[in-house]
Protein backbone atom coordinates (compact mmCIF):
# COMPACT_ATOMS: atom_id res chain seq x y z
CA UNK A 1 0.00 0.00 0.00
CA UNK A 2 0.99 3.56 -0.63
CA UNK A 3 1.80 4.18 3.19
CA UNK A 4 4.41 1.47 3.64
CA UNK A 5 5.74 2.22 -0.06
CA UNK A 6 5.73 5.83 1.72
CA UNK A 7 7.44 4.87 5.00
CA UNK A 8 10.33 2.66 2.89
CA UNK A 9 10.94 5.78 0.76
CA UNK A 10 11.67 7.84 3.99
CA UNK A 11 13.77 5.68 4.96
CA UNK A 12 15.86 5.69 2.51
CA UNK A 13 15.39 9.85 2.38
CA UNK A 14 13.45 9.62 -0.62
CA UNK A 15 11.56 12.45 0.50
CA UNK A 16 9.64 13.44 -2.54
CA UNK A 17 8.91 9.81 -3.54
CA UNK A 18 7.96 9.23 -0.05
CA UNK A 19 4.98 12.39 -0.12
CA UNK A 20 3.74 11.21 -3.63
CA UNK A 21 2.96 7.84 -1.67
CA UNK A 22 1.19 9.42 1.14
CA UNK A 23 -0.68 11.93 -0.87
CA UNK A 24 -2.15 9.15 -2.35
CA UNK A 25 -3.04 7.26 0.42
CA UNK A 26 -4.93 10.63 1.99
CA UNK A 27 -6.57 10.84 -1.27
CA UNK A 28 -8.24 7.40 -0.81
CA UNK A 29 -8.58 7.66 2.75
CA UNK A 30 -8.70 10.98 4.38
CA UNK A 31 -10.03 9.03 7.56
CA UNK A 32 -6.17 7.23 8.06
CA UNK A 33 -3.81 9.10 10.46
CA UNK A 34 -0.91 7.15 9.58
CA UNK A 35 -0.88 8.40 6.15
CA UNK A 36 -0.68 12.02 7.40
CA UNK A 37 2.13 11.14 10.17
CA UNK A 38 4.21 10.02 7.32
CA UNK A 39 3.46 13.08 5.19
CA UNK A 40 4.62 15.41 8.62
CA UNK A 41 7.68 13.17 8.45
CA UNK A 42 8.25 13.77 4.98
CA UNK A 43 8.22 17.72 5.92
CA UNK A 44 10.39 17.25 8.75
CA UNK A 45 12.95 15.96 6.52
CA UNK A 46 12.78 19.15 4.04
CA UNK A 47 12.62 21.08 6.93
CA UNK A 48 8.90 22.59 6.67
CA UNK A 49 8.17 22.44 10.17
CA UNK A 50 4.77 24.07 9.72
CA UNK A 51 3.58 21.45 7.72
CA UNK A 52 4.86 19.04 9.49
CA UNK A 53 3.21 20.33 13.13
CA UNK A 54 -0.54 20.62 10.73
CA UNK A 55 0.14 17.19 9.70
CA UNK A 56 0.93 15.45 13.20
CA UNK A 57 -2.05 17.32 14.10
CA UNK A 58 -4.56 15.97 11.81
CA UNK A 59 -3.15 12.50 12.57
CA UNK A 60 -3.73 13.09 16.24
CA UNK A 61 -7.24 14.01 15.69
CA UNK A 62 -7.71 10.67 14.19
CA UNK A 63 -6.24 8.51 16.22
CA UNK A 64 -5.74 11.16 19.37
CA UNK A 65 -3.73 8.00 21.61
CA UNK A 66 -1.09 7.57 19.17
CA UNK A 67 2.03 7.91 20.98
CA UNK A 68 4.26 7.72 17.81
CA UNK A 69 2.49 10.92 16.30
CA UNK A 70 2.33 12.63 19.33
CA UNK A 71 6.06 12.50 20.14
CA UNK A 72 6.90 13.17 16.63
CA UNK A 73 4.90 16.89 16.74
CA UNK A 74 6.67 17.28 19.75
CA UNK A 75 9.80 16.74 18.02
CA UNK A 76 8.80 19.45 15.31
CA UNK A 77 8.19 22.06 17.52
CA UNK A 78 11.12 21.92 19.26
CA UNK A 79 12.41 22.31 15.82
CA UNK A 80 10.67 25.83 15.57
CA UNK A 81 11.60 26.76 19.21
CA UNK A 82 8.25 25.65 20.35
CA UNK A 83 9.34 24.23 23.96
CA UNK A 84 6.18 24.64 25.77
CA UNK A 85 4.26 23.04 23.36
CA UNK A 86 7.13 20.55 22.62
CA UNK A 87 6.81 19.84 26.42
CA UNK A 88 3.15 19.33 26.23
CA UNK A 89 3.56 16.84 23.79
CA UNK A 90 6.12 14.58 25.43
CA UNK A 91 4.31 14.56 28.75
CA UNK A 92 1.28 13.47 26.94
CA UNK A 93 2.99 11.02 25.31
CA UNK A 94 5.27 9.80 28.85
CA UNK A 95 1.43 9.29 30.28
CA UNK A 96 0.37 7.09 27.00
CA UNK A 97 3.39 4.97 27.32
CA UNK A 98 2.04 2.76 30.53
CA UNK A 99 3.99 0.25 29.71
CA UNK A 100 7.58 1.99 29.57
CA UNK A 101 7.87 0.77 26.05
CA UNK A 102 8.80 3.86 24.17
CA UNK A 103 11.62 5.12 26.09
CA UNK A 104 12.64 7.88 23.08
CA UNK A 105 8.86 9.56 24.57
CA UNK A 106 10.95 10.23 28.22
CA UNK A 107 14.33 10.84 26.79
CA UNK A 108 13.12 13.53 23.91
CA UNK A 109 11.38 16.10 26.62
CA UNK A 110 14.57 16.61 28.33
CA UNK A 111 16.16 18.51 25.31
CA UNK A 112 13.16 21.29 25.86
CA UNK A 113 13.13 21.36 29.03
CA UNK A 114 17.14 21.98 29.21
CA UNK A 115 16.87 24.83 26.53
CA UNK A 116 14.15 26.76 29.12
CA UNK A 117 16.62 26.24 31.89
CA UNK A 118 14.19 23.57 33.68
CA UNK A 119 17.28 21.66 34.55
CA UNK A 120 15.68 19.83 37.54
CA UNK A 121 12.44 18.96 36.10
CA UNK A 122 14.93 17.44 32.89
CA UNK A 123 17.41 15.77 36.00
CA UNK A 124 13.68 14.12 37.41
CA UNK A 125 12.88 12.77 34.05
CA UNK A 126 16.13 11.46 33.02
CA UNK A 127 16.12 9.40 36.74
CA UNK A 128 12.61 8.30 36.11
CA UNK A 129 14.13 7.30 32.30
CA UNK A 130 16.88 5.36 34.38
CA UNK A 131 15.17 3.58 36.74
CA UNK A 132 11.51 2.48 35.40
CA UNK A 133 12.90 1.90 31.13
CA UNK A 134 14.81 -0.94 30.34
CA UNK A 135 16.96 0.70 27.96
CA UNK A 136 16.89 3.55 25.15
CA UNK A 137 19.29 4.59 22.64
CA UNK A 138 21.14 6.61 25.01
CA UNK A 139 22.95 3.50 26.02
CA UNK A 140 24.10 2.81 22.61
CA UNK A 141 27.73 3.20 21.94
CA UNK A 142 26.99 4.91 19.02
CA UNK A 143 25.23 7.72 20.83
CA UNK A 144 27.60 7.72 23.42
CA UNK A 145 27.86 11.75 23.04
CA UNK A 146 24.55 11.70 23.67
CA UNK A 147 24.76 10.07 27.20
CA UNK A 148 27.38 12.67 28.11
CA UNK A 149 25.17 15.56 27.11
CA UNK A 150 22.44 13.93 29.34
CA UNK A 151 23.90 13.47 32.09
CA UNK A 152 25.47 17.20 32.03
CA UNK A 153 22.01 18.37 31.61
CA UNK A 154 20.84 16.22 34.38
CA UNK A 155 23.36 16.35 36.84
CA UNK A 156 25.54 18.86 36.89
CA UNK A 157 23.18 21.98 35.81
CA UNK A 158 20.21 20.93 38.20
CA UNK A 159 23.18 21.50 40.69
CA UNK A 160 24.28 24.61 39.75
CA UNK A 161 27.75 22.78 38.50
CA UNK A 162 28.62 24.78 35.66
CA UNK A 163 32.57 23.64 35.43
CA UNK A 164 31.37 19.87 35.92
CA UNK A 165 28.54 20.20 33.11
CA UNK A 166 31.62 21.77 30.41
CA UNK A 167 34.21 18.58 31.54
CA UNK A 168 31.79 15.57 31.74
Amino acid sequence: NYMNRGNIYNVKKMTDSAMEDFNMGINLNPAYGGNYTGRGISYVDKKMYDLAINDFSKAISLDTNNTYTINRRGIAYLFVGEYDLAINDFKRAIALDVNKERPYVIINIIEPLARLYRFSEAASYYNTFRTEYKTGYIDDPYYAYFKKYMEAVTQNLSQNDYQGALTS
